[in-house]
């Protein structure tokens, strides 16, 4: 009876150890992986690994979430090529919410071109909705005015207003690339082609301001002489502290609306009229020990400034403050925006860009 009772207990000790040591196992692997923040197909969630921290002081007191580990360590394409489907043009005007996207880049952006001549051009948008994109839906439309016929377009487009992606498929995550091909008209002058996502039968996607500055001239013609068309019109930043949002203009276009996040009541957003002063991609605040992507100082000393939701880094991993605190004054005087929009503020406004701030 001993016997028996000491191999049960030396079994049921066997098996607590074996326990225990797996759970040590899984938590220093999840705590000890990579940090590296992606992009969450869902905007609202804005990264896999985000603990909703205002500041690293305030972390102890947030509910301590385990960090998961890099999923990627850069975003892929799919790339596979099929002959074009017929697509059929949308007549609607609506934006699609569940199809977000991020701009993530195009050749450059201002071109010269001889009447006749042709050029290669090509742009970069990544998925981030929850749903995928099809090649025969998923193009690149005209804009301002919608639908217009470019005088730019040849064989290696679609139509007169739609370009189409490389891809049969572009799954939430990745990369939906058009390379495509621009012939100048016979007319000189100065052309803002304007571009917009659509998918087809569904509706228009958000608008960014995806566009070129092509100049179709001569050799020996003066381009200050030349007709513009098209012309895009001014650009400027409006950002509301009281509706917490920030709104890019081009005249009277509004070309992205999005949530933010601004200062503390003890550590006000300065109210009044700024503009870009200089953009860095990563800053850096030794104060709050923080790190800030996409970064436009909008005060000369750079002191204030806007830039992606920030992140501080640890020997265990990176934390990035959480985007259910957009739309909440919970900064130290920056205007965060959310992971995405960030990047596409960024590239959108220059340096000297108008910035309002009111209340």
């Amino acid at each position: 009876m001993k016997t028996k009772i000491k191999i049960v207990s030396k079994t049921l000790m066997f098996f607590t150890i074996l326990a225990l040591s797996s759970s040590f196992f899984i938590a220093s692997n999840l705590l000890n992986g990579p940090s590296r923040i992606v992009s969450n197909p869902d905007p609202s969630l804005n990264s896999f690994n985000a603990i909703n921290v205002a500041s690293k002081s305030q972390a102890p007191n947030s509910e301590i979430k385990i960090l998961s580990t890099n999923l990627s360590a850069a975003i892929p394409t799919k790339n596979t090529s099929t002959s074009s489907k017929n697509i059929s043009k949308t007549t609607l005007s609506n934006i699609i919410e569940e199809s977000n996207y991020e701009y993530a880049g195009q050749s450059d952006g201002t071109l010269t071109l001889a009447p006749g001549e042709s050029q290669n051009l090509w742009i970069n948008l990544k998925n981030t909705g929850d749903t995928s994109w099809e090649k025969s839906t998923f193009h690149l439309g005209t804009y301002r005015s919608q639908d217009r016929s470019s005088v730019f377009a040849n064989t290696s487009w679609l139509s007169a207003n739609r370009i189409g992606i490389d891809q049969d498929i572009v799954d939430p995550g990745y990369i939906a690339h058009f390379d495509f091909t621009i012939t100048a008209p016979a007319t000189s002058g100065v052309y803002y082609e304007y571009f917009r996502p659509v998918i087809d039968g569904n509706g228009w996607m958000n608008d960014v301001g995806i566009y070129w500055k092509i100049t179709v001239k001569n050799p020996n013609e003066d381009e200050s002489t030349l007709p513009i068309y098209n012309k895009i019109g001014a650009k400027k930043i409006l950002i509301s502290l009281s509706q917490q949002n920030l709104k890019c203009y081009e005249g009277t276009d509004i070309v992205c609306d999005f949530p933010i996040s601004s200062g503390l009541p003890s550590l006000p957003t300065p109210i009044g009229n700024f503009k870009i002063e200089n953009k860095r991609t990563t800053a850096y605040s030794a104060p709050y020990d923080l790190y800030m992507n996409w970064w436009m100082a909008f005060t000369p000393n750079e002191a204030y400034g806007i830039h992606e939701l920030p992140y501080w880094k640890y020997s265990w991993g990176t934390v990035t403050e959480g985007a259910n605190h957009l739309g909440t004054k919970v900064s130290h005087g920056c205007v965060r925006l959310g992971i995405g929009p960030a990047k596409q503020v960024y590239d959108w406004a220059p340096v000297g860009t108008p910035v309002e701030i009111v209340n």
